[in-house]
């Protein structure tokens, strides 16, 4: 595929986590977002920390050390040439591009290699994995759920509560819902009750009447 400069450009699929970062929703990199796990990079030692990830801004990877044989010491983002197909626990697929150098790691039982890449850039939300069903979410508007380890998960499957696990689920609804079509975050509109008083004539007798 070609942009519109006429340079070669690769589409790609990269999943991520749901996780609150300072009090609002973001896309974290998924194997290293469980909090108060610690996670170094095999390379240069230090630690590695979560990637956030918005649709149409690139993130760039803080550990890209690349060497030959390609192995997962090289750090970098991974992602894939094909959309994942096996279904993922609240998992949301991006589209995009690999940014930067990228470099390609044979897996066996893998049919396709899995993108190495310095940096990357999500251009749209591709597919949604239920939380509790695992099955592929198909609504414009997704409400997400709390899960632990700080994480929120979209969950398609609780509209009418039936099991006693659904019934958990369904006390730990978050405010927040993510809308498919640009990929953004935003809060539920609480429903204010209205209530209309119609003035009437009421007659008020003194304390000392009714206590006769």
């Amino acid at each position: 595929m070609q942009d519109k400069t006429g340079a070669i450009t690769m589409i790609a699929y990269h999943q991520v986590n749901i996780r609150l970062v300072d009090g609002k929703p973001q896309f974290v990199s998924p194997f290293i977002s469980r909090l108060r796990v610690t996670h170094t990079c095999p390379t240069c030692g230090r630690e590695l920390r979560p990637l956030t990830f918005e649709v149409g801004k690139v993130t760039k990877a803080e550990h890209f050390h690349p060497k030959s044989p390609v192995t997962d010491d090289d750090g970098g983002i991974y992602s894939f040439p094909i959309k994942p197909l096996f279904s993922s626990f609240g998992f949301i697929t991006l589209e995009g591009q690999p940014v930067g150098e990228i470099r390609e790691q044979r897996v066996p039982d893998l049919q396709v290699p899995i993108l190495q890449s310095e940096a990357f850039l999500p251009q749209s939300i591709e597919q949604v994995f239920c939380g509790l069903c695992h099955r592929p979410i198909e609504l414009e508007v997704i409400p997400l759920y709390h899960h632990r380890h700080g994480r929120l998960i979209p969950v398609c499957c609780l509209q009418e509560p039936r099991t006693l696990l659904e019934v958990a689920f369904s006390h730990q609804k978050s405010e927040w819902n993510l809308r498919i079509a640009d990929g953004t975050f935003f809060l539920e509109k609480k429903k204010f009750l209205s209530i209309k008083f119609r003035w009437c004539n009421l007659k008020f007798y003194p304390l000392r009447k009714l206590r006769r």
